[in-house]
């Protein structure tokens, strides 16, 4: 960003209350109108304006001006005839004239004008604050306009014939010099034809109507229409032939933009070709310009790039393929470097390694590789590399520690016959290896249980074909195995059972059964047999069951005894301590029958037999109350749910169930709890009976309840404990307790980690410490604390641990659980970590610090002090070590003070820093400023911390700020600034030396200055403005400005600038003024310097302008007189040519040379537009162009900002010609702020980069008034084109402009700003020669 400067404005003519001076401005150049206009209107002068000096004349009789700048060289008056009807003139002659030329510049000329009366003759260019020195010189008071009396007719011809012959020589060397310019034209042409005709690129031009003018023949070659069909044709027919729709909207829109100044690089179209094809062209356009900067059409060149953009779009179809393919691929798809690390991975290879692709791609493969494998890949990789594709199988470590198989086939990837890395494809295989491996194990499993098994073991199919029996059913049955494959199920049981067919349903429904029923050998014995049976699906889909049968000839022996002798003991069963009883149902209960159907018939049977102990369980008094009840009378009709599951699950369990626990309610309906022993005779399919015993548990159960309700509390407590806790088993050391908090910290579930031991989950190496440790705790059954215990988690890797270890000891003594609580304290440890390297920071930062740093206790005794400490107060490290006191170090007499604010510090009263006299080990004093704070731990106050600023180098800058003080005084007498400052409530006021000497008078002279004083040296006729910017700053606290005059005690008058500040206080009230009076006289008599650098620059610019006008008028002339000339000079060559005629004729011919002359001379005045170019500084260009508009822009109260790009490099340009651009949009930007009560223009430089090795200059002027329409923005650049009101402009600004800016390479552009106003831009490009 650059640095703003300051825009200095100085006092001009039009002030208010000064009456404007008039001038009248003669020229027939509208440019060199605008920029005189300008610059005089900018010093304050009244302009009028007029194109030639008949024109002039009669604007002149209506309202005389003050004075009249004319040009000689005009249409239909000239110059020189004006100034000969001015000086003729009773009203007019009195008024200064001047000429101001830059065709007539000899001496010739001059002398000419003056004799003609002319007041001043001013050549072009001149600097502009010279020609306003002219013509301020010309209105002074008192001027006499020189007074000529009127030539005799004679010598009054004599001068112009001079006049004439002057203006024909000019004339007739500017016509050579444009034929000379024609034939270079000439030659530029027939290289454009050539090129024209021969270009691979279709060329052609459009004009101002949008007329195709021209166009190339390669445009049959690419698109295979005819030029000529389309020449002197509407552009648009032929844009709609040859483009598509879309493209043709876009054309017409970049037609209007090439029509608008602006130009269009390679742009593509589609178009549509003779055939029908599709082709692509890239456009570029440029705007077509006369010399006055108008647009007269577009010339644009067209390139076939069909093939570039069908071969892009392939390319991209391609690499999107590619892309889709490899991010979608369920593989993992990658590539590494030769040096094996990655150049790219898919969204599979993250997922499979369970990084991410901004980690991988940081990786090399080989640490992803289990250490076992990495030899074997790393040799599969070699041989990649070397051109060899490989397929292989091996393991990676995943990113969570697990591992994962992949099936990988590596290729080399080949760059220019150049191996440069690896492609690899990788498979995740471990779901397919492991149910492989799992599959070989239950296949053994199972042929080890069907060889092994001491039960029969057949495979079937439902149907009863035997495909296969185990070595046990060949024995059970008495066959080999092919005869019981080939007699079948239906030849080895007893189809007459029942219980057979029963099974087979129930296998049929449920899909596995478990009977008893009949079987039959191979000599006809009949045993009975328990079959248990399972219907399965193999792999092809087959049904298939497996039947596993048991011999219980022998159990059924027994149970027959077990019968018999149970009636033996009835006897003692009444006599038993338990309560016992048995129980029939109505009827045998098949046991084939569905559950629920057999528990309704059991609540229908009645109790046969009880003891008196199992009455009185009930409530009842002797088993007769009981004997005969059914067990849904028992009951009360309804059953707990949890009962009648009871019944269920022994239904299920072969009615079978022991030391079952049922919860009842007795007769009274009081709950009690009973453990039951429950049995069913089962004999041939039906159950015939009960036998249950029970045992009154009501008072242990009660006490369970408790003691759960205890444990529950006990667990919730372990559960939500924070820490880890744990309990092994004294014998293996395996888990059988883990709470929650050890399941987030180890990241194992309970299911997991319960019945292993800490080698199924952790490295031996940590294995082995945590088991010596525990059997440590165990062998001295005593607890053990160990602080720092490091273990390596699944999901929070490495975390230490403080642990404590307790032997939890059995009835005999000895150890059978240990008891683990395990704190984490990792960020506990880090934290300490953390804080032992923010104090060591803290101590090397302190040391560092070049200001003493201490730390007190609420006593005041220093506890750390840095180096800076001891080197200021003498100290050493000994004196501290031994105890030193903060009082030690300050003087006896600020040690009070140092208390009481001490105690204010403690009470939050007092924070500010304060100044005490510190004092060395040496007696020695130091000036001190201390910042203190105090210390808390735990929300109280336990010390005091802080920093001292030693103050001696500020005592010694406040000595130097004293004698400084007098140095500003000498400096303001030397710059001839004085100062004085206003109390406006005790309306005393304070003058520096500098004002005295400003008035010329001594402060002896007068005691005390006063405003009233100052005013008695004003001009009596400025007072007034003077007390009122006093006032008006005092009242509403605004700065202000103000210029006036003074009569110094020795009478000489002088300028000063007055400028004041008003100081307020809190509340916003002014309390004070300041103000500066400087004396400014020498400054004001450098404006005449400023005005001579304007006029130099109005000079330029007429210059190009009536050259440009030459050129033309020239080339208008010499075109008619060569015809008319040819056609005389034929007249004279005919024999009968009366002698008379041809004396006419040769009259004619001397007629026609003078205007040959004239014309010559035109060419040559053309001549001297040509560009000339220096090296400039483009901030010094506007800085300079500010100080010709300062005048203007300070009367109507324009605010400047201005910010230069600091360090921009010389460019080379035409000087003139830039400010000329950059007065004129100034002067736009504050007639478009006319309306406006806040006025900011702001003007900015910058430097940008317009490619590798080019740069330009970016220059931004932008205003704050009404903005521009969109309907004006494209026409803003047109020649004529204006939006101010009828005789407020010509239009030919901007347009002039432009093509001073095109001229230079550089381009100008606007739009509208974000301050509601426009802003217009033009870029230079960097040039360091010409």
């Amino acid at each position: 960003m650059g640095l703003g400067k300051h825009v200095q404005f100085y006092p001009a003519p039009g002030e208010e209350g000064v009456m404007k001076r008039k001038i009248l401005v003669v020229d027939d150049s509208s440019a060199d109108l605008y920029m005189m206009e300008t610059l005089l209107k900018g010093h304050g002068y009244d302009v009028a304006t007029a194109e030639n000096g008949e024109q002039a004349l009669e604007k002149a009789r209506l309202d005389p001006p003050d004075l009249v700048v004319s040009d000689i060289l005009m249409p239909v008056m000239d110059g020189y005839n004006l100034c000969r009807e001015w000086k003729a003139d009773d009203t007019l002659r009195r008024r200064p004239f001047a000429l101001y030329t830059a065709t007539y510049m000899d001496s010739k000329s001059e002398a000419l004008a003056l004799d003609l009366g002319v007041d001043r003759f001013i050549l072009k260019p001149q600097e502009p604050d010279v020609l306003i020195g002219i013509v301020r010189e010309l209105l002074e008071d008192g001027y006499r306009a020189r007074q000529v009396e009127a030539l005799p007719t004679g010598e009054e011809m004599e001068l112009f014939r001079q006049y004439n012959e002057v203006l024909f020589n000019k004339l007739e060397q500017k016509m050579q010099d444009l034929e000379t310019a024609n034939r270079k034209l000439r030659l530029s042409e027939e290289s454009y034809r050539r090129t024209f005709l021969n270009a691979s690129d279709v060329i052609y031009t459009v004009d101002g109507d949008l007329i195709l003018r021209s166009i190339s023949p390669s445009v049959e070659r690419i698109l295979g229409y005819k030029a000529k069909d389309f020449v002197d044709r509407p552009v648009t027919e032929f844009g709609r032939l040859v483009l598509t729709p879309e493209s043709f909207e876009r054309a017409i829109a970049d037609l209007a933009t090439v029509l608008g100044g602006q130009t269009i690089d390679s742009t593509v179209y589609e178009f549509i070709a003779g055939d029908g094809t599709l082709k692509y062209g890239e456009v570029s356009g440029s705007p077509l310009m006369q010399q006055d900067g108008r647009i007269t059409g577009i010339v644009s060149v067209a390139r076939d790039i069909t093939d570039r953009v069908l071969t892009e779009r392939a390319l991209r179809e391609n690499e999107e393929k590619y892309r889709s393919l490899f991010d979608h691929c369920l593989d993992a798809v990658y590539s590494f470097d030769a040096e094996g690390g990655f150049l790219s991975v898919n969204d599979s290879t993250c997922r499979i390694s369970g990084y991410s692709r901004e980690e991988l791609m940081r990786m090399e493969f080989a640490p992803l590789i289990v250490p076992e494998e990495r030899r074997k890949v790393r040799s599969h990789f070699q041989k990649a590399l070397h051109g060899e594709p490989q397929n292989y199988e091996t393991t990676i470590l995943h990113k969570d520690g697990g591992r994962v198989i992949i099936q990988v086939t590596n290729t080399p990837v080949t760059v220019e016959d150049k191996i440069v890395g690896v492609y690899a494809i990788a498979e995740d295989i471990t779901d397919r290896v492991r149910a492989e491996r799992t599959l070989r194990e239950n296949e053994e499993k199972y042929r080890s249980m069907f060889g092994h098994s001491m039960d029969a073991i057949l495979l079937t199919r439902p149907d009863g074909t035997i495909l296969d029996a185990n070595p046990a059913a060949c024995t059970m049955f008495g066959r080999t195995r092919e005869e019981i494959v080939r007699i079948g199920r239906n030849g080895l049981v007893d189809t007459e059972d029942p219980r057979l067919h029963a099974a087979l349903k129930n296998r049929a429904a449920e899909g596995a059964t478990m009977a008893e029923f009949t079987m039959i050998r191979a000599n006809g014995e009949k045993f009975p047999v328990e079959m248990t049976s399972a219907i399965f699906e193999d792999e092809s889909g087959r049904q298939k069951s497996i039947i596993i049968i048991r011999d219980i000839t022998e159990r059924k022996q027994i149970e027959d005894e077990r019968r018999i002798s149970e009636e033996k003991f009835r006897s003692f069963v009444e006599q038993s301590s338990e309560g016992i009883y048995l129980f029939e149902p109505n009827e045998p209960i098949p046991i084939t029958l569905p559950i629920d159907e057999q528990i309704r018939k059991i609540y229908e049977g009645n109790i046969i037999e009880c003891n008196d102990r199992q009455a009185k369980m009930y409530g009842f008094m002797k088993a007769e109350d009981l004997k005969g009840v059914s067990l849904a009378e028992f009951h009360g009709g309804t059953d707990k749910p949890e009962n009648i599951e009871f019944i269920r699950s022994w239904i299920k369990a072969d009615y079978r169930i022991t030391n079952a626990i049922s919860s009842e309610v007795d007769k009274d309906g009081n709950p009690v709890w009973f453990r039951n022993n429950l049995i069913g005779i089962v004999e041939h399919g039906f159950l015939k009976r009960v036998w249950g015993t029970q045992i009154d548990i009501t008072e242990i159960k009660k006490i369970e309840v408790t003691l759960q309700q205890t444990n529950a509390f006990l667990n919730s407590i372990v559960e939500n404990i924070p820490d880890m806790v744990f309990v092994k088993d004294a014998g293996e050391l395996r888990f059988v307790r883990l709470n929650r908090a050890g399941e987030n910290l180890l990241g194992h579930s309970r299911d997991e980690l319960l019945g292993k031991n800490d080698y199924d989950f952790f490295p031996k190496q940590q294995a082995d410490f945590f088991v010596e440790r525990d059997r440590s705790v165990l062998h001295e059954k005593a607890i053990v604390e160990i602080v720092e215990e490091p273990i390596q988690t699944r999901n929070k890797g490495e975390r230490i641990l403080h642990t404590k270890k307790v032997p939890i000891l059995g009835t005999n003594g000895e150890p059978e659980y240990l008891l683990g609580i395990s704190e984490d304290i990792t960020d506990s440890i880090r934290q300490e970590r953390a804080l032992r390297e923010s104090e060591r920071r803290y101590r090397e930062m302190s040391n560092l610090l070049p200001i003493p740093l201490f730390e007190t206790d609420l006593s005041g005794k220093v506890i750390l002090a840095n180096p800076v400490i001891f080197e200021t107060f003498g100290y050493t490290q000994a004196d501290f070590e031994e105890g030193l006191h903060g009082f030690q170090m300050i003087l006896p007499g600020d040690q009070e003070r140092l208390a009481k604010n001490i105690q204010d510090l403690l009470a939050g009263k007092w924070e500010s820093p304060s100044e005490y006299t510190g004092i060395r080990k040496d007696g020695s004093t130091v000036p001190l400023l201390v910042y203190p704070s105090v210390v808390h731990r735990d929300g109280k106050p336990v010390g005091f911390r802080g920093a001292m600023i030693d103050l001696t180098d500020r005592k010694l800058m406040e000595e130097s700020l004293r004698k400084s003080n007098f140095s500003l005084s000498e400096a303001q007498r030397i710059a001839h600034i004085g100062s004085w400052e206003w109390d406006v409530e005790s309306n005393n006021i304070y003058w520096s030396d500098e004002i005295y000497r400003i008035l010329g008078i001594t402060p002896q002279r007068f005691e005390g200055g006063t405003h009233e004083t100052f005013l008695g040296f004003v001009f009596p006729d400025e007072r007034d403005r003077v007390k009122q910017a006093l006032e008006k700053t005092r009242q509403s606290g605004a700065k202000s400005e103000i210029d006036h005059h003074i009569n110094r005690s020795d009478g000489s008058v002088r300028d000063i600038h007055q400028w004041l500040e008003p100081i307020m206080d809190h509340t916003g009230k002014v309390v004070r003024v300041f103000g500066t009076v400087q004396d400014v006289t020498e400054r004001n008599q450098m404006d005449k310097e400023l005005d001579d650098a304007r006029n130099q620059l109005i000079q330029s610019e007429k210059l190009a302008s009536l050259g440009r006008f030459s050129a033309g008028v020239a080339h208008e002339i010499l075109n008619p007189v060569n015809i008319i000339s040819m056609e005389l000079q034929m007249l004279m060559l005919k024999e009968n040519t009366p002698l008379e005629v041809r004396e006419e004729l040769k009259i004619c011919m001397e007629q026609i040379k003078r205007i040959v002359n004239i014309a010559q001379d035109l060419k040559q005045f053309a001549r001297m537009d040509s560009k000339k170019t220096v090296k400039s500084d483009i901030n010094d260009t506007i800085a300079y162009v500010l100080n010709l508009s300062a005048t203007q822009l300070k009367i109507e109260g324009v605010e400047i900002e201005v910010q230069y790009q600091p360090d921009l490099p010389m460019m080379v340009m035409d000087k003139g010609k830039i400010q000329q651009v950059i007065l004129n949009l100034i002067s736009n930007a504050v007639d478009a702020m006319a309306e406006k009560e806040t006025k900011v223009l702001r003007i900015r430089t910058d430097l940008e980069k317009t490619s590798e090795d080019s740069e330009s200059v970016k220059v931004t002027i932008a205003d704050s008034g009404q903005g521009i329409s969109s309907e004006s923005m494209s026409k803003i650049f047109d020649p004529f084109f204006t939006t101010k009101e009828v005789g407020k402009g010509t239009g030919l600004g901007l347009s002039i402009s432009y093509g001073i800016i095109h001229d230079h390479g550089g381009m100008i552009w606007a739009d509208n700003n974000e301050w509601g106003g426009a802003s217009f831009y033009f870029r230079l490009p960097v040039k360091t020669d010409g």
